[in-house]
């Protein structure tokens, strides 16, 4: 086998490795919700968003504008599904920017996704990518409480994995 051939089995490897994870992602929607979208037809496991909230709150001079960073986990999130977060069922009148969000995909490889790039989570890049945020925001406040139950709805367009 050649070099170039080599080459080119690993990059066609590791594409499939990718290829479940490529279809998962979070969004702001207009800055009042957070959204984290399985388009997969595979589940995705342990699924952490890490979140911006900022918001305005009164103080002696003033009013002082805030920037929070939270951390909400999932256990599960079925194939084809996407998950919203709204700002009401955490804070009133804040505004939400989503920073990362991890996953482990169907054969237990854990992932991070952030606005420029979807890396292992075990891997160089996404160690960095990871510690340069928690560096930037900090790992979070847990939400371990929500006013409602966050709404799972199917996402459309869901793509067959082939393989």
């Amino acid at each position: 086998m050649s070099a170039l051939q080599l080459g080119q089995s690993r990059d066609d490897a590791e594409e499939d490795v990718r290829r479940q994870a490529a279809r998962v992602a979070s969004w702001g929607d207009l800055e009042t919700r957070v959204h984290v979208v399985n388009r997969s037809p595979e589940p995705v496991s342990d699924v952490e968003v890490r979140f911006r909230a900022g918001y305005f709150q009164d103080a002696p001079d003033g009013i002082n504008a805030v920037r929070e960073a939270f951390r909400l986990t999932v256990s599960y999130l079925p194939p084809c599904s996407e998950l919203v977060v709204s700002p009401d069922q955490l804070l009133d009148d804040a505004a939400f920017v989503p920073l990362d969000v991890t996953f482990t995909d169907s054969d237990g490889v854990k992932w991070v996704r952030t606005k420029a790039a979807l890396e292992r989570a075990g891997s160089p890049e996404g160690r960095i990518a990871t510690e340069k945020l928690a560096k930037e925001y900090g790992t979070g406040t847990a939400v371990d409480a929500l006013d409602s139950k966050p709404t799972i709805k199917k996402a459309e367009p869901c793509t067959a994995v082939l393989g």
